[in-house]
């Protein structure tokens, strides 16, 4: 989506005290200027994805549930 890793503009000692705190990447600047469902594939990621407790997590059926969704929808004229 960026073609960036997460953490990009952090130095080693900065991830490593981010993922301490348990602090998400930053979303990126231009998110808002994203079609919705980019925005929706961030959510899942981002938000879904790296919660901290694994039982919070989403389970692959529903990963790709919500990426076949983004799909169909982005295929809509």
């Amino acid at each position: 989506m960026t073609r960036k890793l997460p953490y990009a503009n952090y130095n080693d000692f900065r991830v490593g005290f981010q993922l301490y705190e348990r602090r998400l990447p930053d979303e990126p600047l231009v998110l808002r200027e994203w079609p919705p469902v980019k925005q929706a594939i961030w959510d899942m990621i981002c938000k879904m994805c790296w919660q901290w407790e694994s039982k919070e997590r989403p389970t692959i059926r529903t990963v790709l549930d919500h990426f076949q969704y983004t799909r169909n929808y982005d295929s809509v004229p």
